[in-house]
């Protein structure tokens, strides 16, 4: 008959077994890896560096007035009317200098329909002097809405990297399951081997053959259970990554270690967005805030136009005062529209602010209670590994039934779980402080 010790060594586990990296042929996929190829990966990131171009575009737009605008223009023609004709400057004097005017016929005179080629070719200069604060404001807007793109950007990043790490400890809690009951399947196996050995040397009644096949069958299926939650689980990691995952990976157990960085509370990046978005609808009321702002600009013409093989000189120079002064209210009811929305931002900024500081207390609570879980978790495992040890010698010397045995292991597996549990629960609040702190 196999001695107490023996029998120990064949149904008790090591918390050890379970909650530390595998042997080296694993390959083991740490979660900041995995956040970075989802930063490269995910489609929703690279959409909002789109929306930060497409900003910085509008800042580009909105500075076009500074500039001057230069256009080049060629035209060629055919019309009737308007023939050449040449008018003495002093009708006493037909063959002094003369002025080349236009002239038409009627219809009904000779050549009324006769068409006539002309051409017109030149360049148009416009700059813009001073409008009083008009394009400036424009600027600062779409500067203001650039800032309120590069947050939003920031808050996509998180979202992902949550994504990704609550899928993560969903990996972790699905491949130390998996451990636990596949360790627990192989001591059911064991303890029916032994049983089948006892009963041919007679030492144990057949009777509990059944109850050992039973408790065999029963960690057979929750192991198959555990394999299809963590086969799920990879699933969800390459769907949050955009990935897929080798066939040999295995996460980063280290994980649970993890102590919070020493990071100082910042603002939130959803809430930084929510600001900056507030910043921006401020900086678009002000840019409406100039519905009576004169213009002053200058513009300058230069060429030449002609008909047929008599070319003129085609020259202007002006200087402009445009004063808007009346819009029909358009200007002030987008001013008023864009402050409304500014206190609306900054009402959900505020308020957001609020339950990210309540967060940030929760996740510390959570980590310091998930602390003490675990230390109880572990006296617990030690407590059950003793009522294993006990109830294995009992059934040794025929003072036990098989069925104290299972269930001591029952319990020793539930308390494994309670420690993967507490340590799960542990790591996650140390995410939760890194994702409300800055990055």
């Amino acid at each position: 008959m196999p001695c107490a010790a023996n029998s120990l060594v064949r149904f008790v586990v090591p918390l050890a077994l379970v909650l530390v990296p595998r042997a080296a042929r694993a390959e083991v996929v740490k979660l900041e890896d995995l956040e970075t190829l989802a930063l490269k990966q995910r489609g929703s990131l690279a959409a909002a560096r789109a929306r930060v171009g497409e900003a910085e575009a509008r800042i580009d737009a909105a500075k076009v007035p500074y500039h001057p605008t230069l256009d080049a223009k060629a035209d060629v023609s055919e019309s009737p009317g308007g023939t050449l004709v040449n008018v003495p400057v002093d009708p006493s004097n037909p063959t002094g200098s003369k002025y080349v005017v236009s002239g038409s016929r009627t219809i009904g005179q000779p050549g009324a329909f006769e068409p006539i080629f002309r051409y017109e070719g030149g360049l148009t200069f416009l700059s813009r002097l001073y409008d009083f604060g008009r394009t400036a404001a424009s600027v600062r807007a779409a500067r203001a809405d650039r800032d309120a793109s590069v947050a939003g950007e920031r808050s996509e990043r998180l979202s992902v990297a949550l994504e990704v790490r609550a899928a993560y400890l969903g990996w972790l809690v699905a491949d130390g399951t998996r451990a636990i009951l596949a360790q627990s399947a192989r001591d059911s196996a064991t303890l029916r081997a032994s049983v089948e050995a006892h009963i041919a040397e007679g030492a144990r009644p057949g009777a509990e053959l059944a109850s050992a096949r039973f408790d065999e069958a029963r960690a057979k299926l929750d192991l198959e259970r555990s394999e299809n939650d963590l086969v799920s689980a990879r699933f969800d990691v390459e769907q949050a990554t955009g990935a897929a995952l080798p066939a040999s990976a295995e996460p980063d157990r280290s994980l649970f270690e993890r102590q919070p960085a020493p990071l100082s509370p910042a603002t939130h990046p959803d809430v930084n967005t929510l600001e900056r978005r507030r910043d921006a609808a401020l900086a678009a009321a002000d840019a409406h805030g100039y519905p009576h702002a004169p213009v002053v600009a200058v513009a300058a013409n230069a060429g030449v136009h002609g008909q047929q093989s008599f070319p003129f000189p085609l020259y202007q120079v002006m200087l402009s005062v445009t004063v808007p002064v009346l819009d029909g209210g358009l200007e002030a009811a987008s001013a008023a529209q864009a402050a409304a929305q500014a206190k609306e931002l900054d009402a959900q900024a505020h308020e957001l602010g609020g339950r990210v500081a309540v967060q940030n207390r929760r996740a510390r609570a959570s980590f310091e209670s998930a602390e003490r879980r675990v230390a109880i978790a572990e006296e617990l495992v030690a407590a059950a590994d003793d009522s294993v040890k006990h109830a294995v010698d009992q059934h040794e010397l025929g003072d036990g039934t098989l069925d104290a045995v299972v269930q001591a292991r029952i319990q020793a597996s539930r308390a494994r779980l309670e420690v993967l549990t507490a340590r799960v629960e542990r790591a996650r609040a140390v995410l939760d402080l890194e994702a409300n702190a800055t990055r």
